[in-house]
């Protein structure tokens, strides 16, 4: 790395958020619930912990477009926290076909006190480049860093998760998908998966994908490292539910009701 960047961080903040609730729930369109997988699509779930509500997501996925020579796809996820833990942001990825990153821009803070940073993946030429911006008040610092000797194609945390949901009954276990964490490579073990029932969106017993993943380390002082999620085994794949383990219990996703 080069430019002595100082550590980023948003990127692992991201994975903690997405790892709450490990996958995406059930659509909101309207006033109706509805289940629709196919882009374009926005979707809407809860946080909760000791029954307790402790943040909301928005999840967007545009459908397929043209940037820079590739077809690609952007995600974006809204995050607003209550209370527990300050979560709250702004996250967009920029993603090809395998949902693999060519961009990634985490917004998190308040007006006066921000910190925006952006990847830039540049796999020709096996390289990265990170723009940390951090705007207190008026002022706003800058610097700029980079990832050399990039040698495959790497996640976020929200396009691994699309990566694991489309290929549940294809990876083989265990194995590590590799993401980018903290302006560095690391990996997360998808340790296994298995054929289980879970409860659909009214309770009803339904088959499901349980895949186990274990994060490289703990996201913050009290959580393990231990991930669960849920999909259905249906074509439509509709994550059911997932939960973090913690020192005590877990944190847990659960799909709204209405």
């Amino acid at each position: 790395m080069r430019n002595g960047y100082e550590k980023s961080t948003p990127d692992y903040r991201l994975l903690f958020i997405i790892l709450l609730f490990i996958i995406i729930p059930v659509l909101a369109v309207g006033e109706n619930t509805a289940v629709k997988l196919d882009p374009p699509l926005y979707l809407v779930y809860d946080v909760t912990y000791a029954g307790g509500k402790i943040a909301e997501v928005d999840f967007s996925e545009s459908k397929p477009y043209s940037y820079k020579g590739q077809r690609v796809r952007e995600l974006e996820c809204r995050v607003e926290s209550s209370g527990l833990f300050n979560l709250s942001g702004l996250y967009r990825s920029i993603v090809t076909d395998d949902y693999s990153l060519v961009y990634l821009r985490s917004d998190e803070g308040q007006s006066k006190d921000r910190r925006i940073v952006e990847y830039h993946f540049d796999y020709q030429n096996r390289s990265a480049t990170i723009i940390d911006n951090r705007i207190k008040g008026a002022d706003t610092i800058s610097t700029t860093s980079y990832i050399d000797n990039i040698d495959k194609r790497y996640f976020d945390t929200v396009s691994m998760i699309f990566k694991i949901r489309h290929g549940a009954d294809t990876i083989k276990t265990p194995s590590y998908i590799p993401v980018i964490l903290e302006g560095r490579q690391d990996s997360i073990l998808i340790e296994s998966i298995h054929d289980v029932q879970s409860s659909g969106p009214e309770g009803e017993p339904v088959d499901a994908f349980l895949i186990t993943a274990r994060l490289p380390r703990s996201p913050y002082p009290g959580f393990g490292t231990k991930t669960e999620i849920y999909i259905s085994r249906d074509e439509n794949r509709i994550p059911l539910r997932g939960r973090i383990q913690m020192a005590l219990g877990y944190m847990e996703i659960n799909l709204r009701s209405e």
